[in-house]
């Protein structure tokens, strides 16, 4: 299958660094069943999972019939990056190694359950808790490779992805539960061995040519680098968000209430290289 290059991902320390090396690697493996069928949400800048060419033509004809007539898909990744750094900076490096796999149901009258997770390790890295002494900081991009919440976490980790029931009409989607959202929003940030993922109602209309209408209400969020769910309040303060008009840093995390996400937005492809959203 063809392959898309990743853009090395950057490093944002606390004080000024000279970055003499950085070695990053991706590797996407992934497996599909003779009858795949098209992603439900948009794709990420490397599908996690195939898109086939054609659409799925797989239909069951009851309920009980929809689970055996359907298909698995696998993938692995593997992700290594490092930094040597001038001076008395620390280096740092972290290799990382993980596999999930899907399974979606056949069509059952336009309706589909779709389920997947993901597993990942820690196969190397140095110390990647203990501040050092001079930028009192840890290399914020190797911990993001595991888990942010808990950077000394080593053995096999991981978590829930997709879970979800979706009915397709005609060319529109109406999806609940949690999937895998591409938004100029919200989108998978998936710059690492998971992306995020969403839980809530989402709506895609496509009845028009060349037209998209989204709207949706989202009630919890999968943050990239973490092992857990959490709501839409929870996901706020897991990486750095900037300082305050007084100049203190943003303390967002833990200290925010909310009922949800909302989106709406409608996007029309005017030409094979422009779009319009709104």
């Amino acid at each position: 299958m063809p392959t898309r290059s990743w853009p090395r991902p950057t490093s944002l320390p606390a004080v000024p660094r000279t970055q003499r090396f950085l070695l990053t690697s991706l590797l996407s493996v992934v497996a599909w069943a003779q009858h795949a069928g098209p992603d439900i949400m948009g794709h990420t800048q490397l599908p996690l999972y195939p898109t086939p060419v054609a659409p799925d033509t797989v239909r069951a004809r009851s309920l009980p019939e929809a689970f055996p007539r359907g298909c698995w898909h696998g993938r692995v990744r593997s992700y290594t990056m490092g930094s040597v750094n001038e001076g008395s900076y620390p280096d740092y490096y972290a290799s990382g190694l993980g596999a999930g796999a899907r399974f979606k149901t056949a069509s059952f009258y336009g309706l589909q359950v779709r389920i997947g997770g993901f597993f990942w390790a820690n196969l190397a890295s140095n110390d990647l808790v203990t501040p050092d002494s001079l930028a009192s900081a840890v290399s914020r991009n190797k911990v993001g490779l595991f888990d942010v919440t808990n950077p000394t976490r080593r053995r096999l980790t991981g978590r829930a992805e997709e879970l979800f029931l979706c009915y397709r009409w005609r060319h529109s989607i109406l999806t609940l539960s949690r999937q895998l959202l591409t938004t100029p929003l919200l989108n998978p940030q998936d710059g690492r061995l998971s992306p995020n993922y969403a839980e809530g109602l989402w709506l895609e209309i496509n009845e028009v040519p060349r037209t998209t209408v989204s709207a949706g209400w989202l009630t919890g969020l999968a943050v990239r680098s973490t092992i857990e769910w959490t709501s839409v309040a929870g996901s706020v303060g897991f990486y750095p968000t900037g300082v305050t008009e007084s100049g203190q840093r943003a303390q967002y995390a833990g200290n925010l209430r909310s009922c949800g996400l909302g989106f709406a937005g409608v996007s029309r492809q005017l030409s094979p290289r422009t779009m319009a959203q709104a």
